[in-house]
């Protein structure tokens, strides 16, 4: 029979971990609609609003995450698409194109967004227009743009040329800002000069979408929000708090290391297992939404109610004043989008900024953008400061920043040892890293996280004159400071408890569990296991160990476990020195590799030699006794290097030819007897 179409022609699906698909998808959403095309936008996760085999066309927007798992909204989705039952024909009527998002430096790019492809493909479906797969290890915008701009062409003809078209959609009202009202729009255009004599007509720019959020300052006190459950895909964050802390390096360590100690009572998350992420949702500073308000010069009405109607978004739903929506719900590091460069040159009065921002914005520009605002991280703060007659209206400025993101922090602990109770392990991000490379911002989530240990700290009884420095000096290194009382659970009505805990300060840390994808130890005791973590990469490891002790108790005859860890000085970073020690002499541990990078006399100087130099014994437990390999750390070196070092080894230890040994590589990861788990 024939089943009922959708009452739309073209179907936009985002699946996104950090926001980047979702605000590609909803840029391509805006840019159809501003096209007369009749158009939805939905994340995967809402499948129960949509019906793909009743769809005519879809373009899916999709990242990966980990070593090629689908981002947690995408999940659901995909399993149903995966099985076994559907038929050739299952999606036979539907056209499709797929925008994958990756980053070469994993191993497998852009693994969901292939995977989207060929499975559509597998279902019937026909792919409309090339799908492409952009790099954020170079930048996507060098894929994205493109893509973009061939696509809506590719979409006409394949609609213009489908029997189920939908009768052509209501006039949508023009989809651009009413043109006498942006400052921009007022400056003669023959006054705008470009780099290289361009011309503005020649410049190719993203689309300028009219901002459908109505934003104002009023006078009444705010209320209540009652929208407050708008959150990640169904995970509301729960209110722990953070009892404990020490530093795990020494004071001349090139990095500072801290373990935190947080009491998860009443947050439902008490029961998570070794290997699990936990998403810890954390503030602005003060400093950066301070500068950014008097930029802006918004800074005498911060703190009044904020009234938003029209098109709110569900991250700006809980603020009730500009204040918090700076501090709690908007990415204000981030570098600004081509798109919200266009959007901020509409509100210039001057010529000459509206003609730097057209430019970094425009595709000819690229050059220009990833030379002066990716690489120095340039955020919408300092655009505003350099380019003084940009004045943004309160519904632009909310636009153009991004959602913030919650930053994922991997457990170092087991619940069954430590009821209530989970560690997280960390390196500080400084500004001014000691090797003499500047980082412009310290990292946002680790100072947040730094700022509530150091209350806990001795010291900090007269806390307005000591700094975070000199707190710092008055450590001892690996001594635990501890809260002198267990603080009560937050009383919260709100599912959410994000902002709640935000504003009631104190201890509050607002997170959420985010279960492991499989990065878990083994029940069975008989398969050997190799673990690989150099510097804070160790973490999790920590937890399985843990784990593994509570299991070995009757004393049961059980397979060996390996640790290959790396730090650069003996007795400044050598994390968890006391701990792994205890292991090995409880036979928890069979080995620890040690791998120390700049100590002259050291054997090994990175994880990787320590593994070759013990390439037999590893081969072997791979190939013949069934071994579980993990991987955790950073995706520049644990990535494709580590992958083609795996290799290697196994040659050098099995004496299997170099084809081989991929092959088996490919395998075990299949299988998922090597499991990662990397940050870029």
């Amino acid at each position: 029979g024939t089943a009922m179409m959708a009452a739309h022609d073209v179907l936009v699906l985002y699946g996104s971990q950090t926001g980047q698909a979702q605000s590609i998808a909803e840029d391509l959403y805006k840019d159809g609609k501003s096209q007369d095309i009749a158009i939805k936008l939905f994340c995967m996760d809402q499948f129960k609003k949509f019906d793909l085999q009743q769809e005519n066309m879809v373009i899916v927007v999709c990242s990966t995450t980990g070593e090629g798992d689908p981002p947690d909204n995408a999940s659901r989705l995909w399993r149903r698409l995966k099985k076994k039952t559907l038929s050739s024909d299952h999606l036979s009527q539907l056209q499709y194109t797929v925008l994958g998002l990756g980053d070469t430096n994993y191993t497998n790019f852009c693994q969901m967004g292939k995977d989207f492809h060929r499975r559509f493909k597998e279902l019937g479906a026909t792919c409309f227009y090339e799908s492409g797969f952009a790099d954020d290890g170079i930048g996507l915008e060098l894929v994205v743009e493109p893509w973009k701009e061939g696509l809506w062409t590719a979409v006409k003809t394949a609609l213009a040329a489908s029997p189920d078209r939908v009768a052509k959609a209501e006039r949508i009202a023009q989809d651009v800002p009413d043109k006498s009202a942006t400052p921009g729009s007022l400056i003669d255009e023959d006054t705008l000069v470009f780099p290289h004599d361009y011309k503005l007509a020649q410049l190719k720019l993203p689309r300028l979408h009219a901002i459908s959020l109505q934003a104002s300052i009023g006078t009444a006190t705010a209320a209540e929000a009652t929208l407050e459950d708008s959150h990640v895909s169904g995970t509301p964050f729960k209110a722990a708090s953070l009892v404990a802390y020490r530093c795990l390096t020494s004071p001349d360590a090139v990095k500072r290391a801290l373990e935190v100690q947080l009491d998860l009572s009443g947050t439902g998350y008490e029961q998570y297992v070794p290997g699990d992420a936990f998403a810890v949702a954390c503030s602005n500073r003060q400093a950066d939404v301070d500068r950014l308000l008097a930029v802006t010069g918004m800074d005498q009405s911060a703190d009044a109610s904020l009234l938003l109607s029209g098109d709110v978004p569900p991250h700006l739903k809980m603020a009730q004043t500009l204040r918090e929506a700076l501090t709690y719900c908007l990415e204000l590091r981030s570098v600004p989008k081509k798109a919200t460069l266009r959007l901020m040159a509409e509100y210039c009065s001057q010529a000459d900024d509206r003609a730097a921002l057209l430019w970094l914005g425009s595709q000819q520009g690229g050059n220009d953008y990833t030379a002066q605002l990716r690489s120095s991280f340039l955020c919408v703060t300092d655009l505003l400061e350099k380019h003084g007659s940009c004045q943004l209206p309160l519904p632009a400025l909310l636009t153009c920043h991004q959602p913030l993101q919650p930053r994922y922090y991997s457990a170092c602990s087991a619940a069954c040892e430590t009821p209530n109770i989970v560690n997280f392990a960390f390196n500080m991000v400084d500004s001014v890293l000691p090797d003499g490379q500047s980082n412009k911002w310290p990292g946002l989530c680790t100072t947040f996280l730094e700022d509530l240990a150091q209350q806990l700290h001795d010291e900090n009884d007269n806390r307005d004159t000591i700094t975070r420095q000199s707190l710092r000096e008055t450590e001892t290194k690996n001594r635990w400071y501890r809260h002198p009382a267990r603080p009560s659970p937050l009383v919260c009505s709100s599912m959410d408890q994000r902002l709640a805990a935000f504003r009631e300060g104190g201890s509050f840390v607002p997170l959420y569990l985010r279960p492991s994808l499989g990065f878990a130890p083994p029940d069975d005791l008989s398969l050997p296991v190799i673990m690989v973590g150099p510097g804070t990469g160790v973490a999790p490891f920590l937890g399985f160990l843990q784990y593994r002790q509570a299991q070995l108790r009757g004393d049961v005859s059980h397979a060996p476990w390996h640790l290959y860890f790396g730090c650069r000085n003996h007795d400044k970073d050598y994390l968890f020195q006391d701990e792994l020690a205890q292991y090995l002499e409880a036979g928890t541990l069979s080995h620890l590799g040690l791998a120390v990078s700049r100590d002259p006399e050291a054997e090994f100087k990175h994880v990787q030699d320590a593994m070759l130099a013990n390439a037999t014994t590893i081969a072997k437990l791979m190939l013949e006794e069934g071994a579980l390999l993990y991987v955790c750390g950073n995706a520049s070196t644990l990535g494709r290097t580590f992958d083609l070092q795996l290799e290697q080894l196994l040659v050098k230890g099995a004496g299997v030819t170099p084809e081989e040994a991929q092959s088996y590589r490919q395998e075990w990861f299949k299988s998922k007897r090597i499991r990662k788990e990397l940050w870029a």
